[in-house]
């Protein structure tokens, strides 16, 4: 029998129903109940969304033709507890507010994050569209190809998907090598007392800031990042 999660997403609206990853199908029918708290990214409008599974129902083989296939987890483990996506349900219905406005307020970081979502082809999927012709069997990014494209190919089931978070990152200075013959002469001291204090507070987050912290004019400081 045919098994939906129900997915909720941050959004003024009730959960709604997805199909399991194809290569998750069986995995989760066997015991859909073990993935309440999840996070979820599923197809939303002409993007990716994410959410989290609040439930799980069995349907008729003919209703599973009327759902979109969800893309990927986010984690192995829950994100949120059962109990919490009970309380979610249980707030929403005593104060007449929409769930996914409930799990907006509730939960505020870790459902807009940054994805890589990633599409292929199925082994074996031919096309005859030549504005599909870009799109193989090999991963790339789905921001590549045009989103209506995206949802033809999906809604024809010949469309692979799948999506992770993509790390936060921190742009700093760090030094790379000690001082050296480029750094050598009277003209090179502005360079070398970037470098000094540099080397001694082990990172620094910008070249201005550098700059500032030693007083020494902004170009010194390209020059040395330069070299």
């Amino acid at each position: 029998v045919p098994t939906c999660l129900r997915v909720l997403l941050p959004l003024p609206l009730p959960a709604f129903d997805f199909l399991p990853p194809f290569d998750l199908r069986e995995q989760i029918t066997t015991a859909p109940e073990s993935y309440l708290g999840y996070r979820f990214v599923v197809p939303w409008q002409q993007g990716v969304r994410v959410g989290i599974v609040v439930g799980a129902r069995e349907l008729k083989a003919s209703g599973a033709l009327e759902l979109r296939e969800s893309i990927s987890f986010l984690d192995d483990e829950p994100f949120i507890t059962p109990i919490a996506t009970q309380l979610i349900d249980s707030l929403a219905d005593h104060s007449l507010t929409p769930a996914g406005l409930v799990l907006r307020d509730l939960l505020p970081v870790g459902l807009n994050v940054n994805l890589q979502h990633d599409v292929r082809l199925v082994e074996g999927a031919t096309l005859g569209v030549s504005s599909h012709a870009e799109l193989t069997t090999d991963w790339r990014p789905s921001e590549s190809i045009n989103p209506s494209e995206l949802d033809f190919l999906r809604r024809q089931g010949v469309l692979l998907e799948r999506a992770h978070i993509i790390p936060d990152t921190v742009q700093q200075l760090v030094p790379h090598k000690p001082e050296d013959d480029a750094l050598a002469g009277k003209s090179k001291a502005n360079q070398r007392r970037a470098l000094d204090y540099l080397w001694d507070v082990g990172k620094i987050d910008s070249a201005a800031a550098l700059s500032r912290a030693v007083n020494v004019p902004a170009s010194a400081v390209r020059v040395l990042i330069t070299k």
